[in-house]
């Protein structure tokens, strides 16, 4: 039961570090499956999976307006998934041990590319209240002030 706040916890907190506020770099693959394997008590295994992700999505150029894979909450979950699908405590490699890495690679990658696509339709669906916002300047401060941090909750909240 801890656990699943504490992971619940760190996701919010690996989500909320994608946005304009707070930003640590704790959604980074590497620092984010350290911590799901320290909550999970398999370091190893968390490690292990963050830098599998690291490495796959380290290439990662924010270049215009592009929408990287939600790497962060992504590898939260491929670290769970590799812990609790792995037969001990250790994540091995010898041939029947790795398919909870391949587990993870797939859980980590779909939920990568799904939570892309999820903030890319939010997104898309709160540039027209900023723009209702922007075009009425009888808007105060007070009102930018409560969008942005409804944005940021919710942003925390998906992952």
């Amino acid at each position: 039961m801890i656990e699943g706040l504490l992971l619940l916890l760190v996701a919010f907190w690996v989500a909320v570090d994608t946005t304009a506020w707070g930003q640590l770099l704790v959604s980074e693959p590497i620092f984010t499956g350290l911590l799901a394997g320290a909550i999970l008590g398999e370091v190893w295994t968390g490690m292990v999976v963050g830098a599998l992700f690291q490495v796959l999505w380290s290439s990662r150029a924010p270049l215009g307006g592009v929408l990287f894979p939600w790497a962060g909450p992504a590898t939260l979950g491929a670290v769970v998934v590799a812990v609790w699908a792995s037969p001990q405590t250790a994540l091995g490699f010898s041939a029947p041990e790795i398919l909870p890495l391949t587990g993870a690679l797939a859980a980590g990658m779909g939920g990568g590319e799904m939570g892309r696509r999820v903030l890319g339709w939010l997104r898309g669906r709160r540039d027209h209240r900023w723009a209702k916002l922007a075009a009425d300047p009888g808007r105060n401060l007070k009102r930018v002030r409560r969008l942005h941090l409804q944005e940021v909750i919710g942003e925390g909240l998906l992952g």
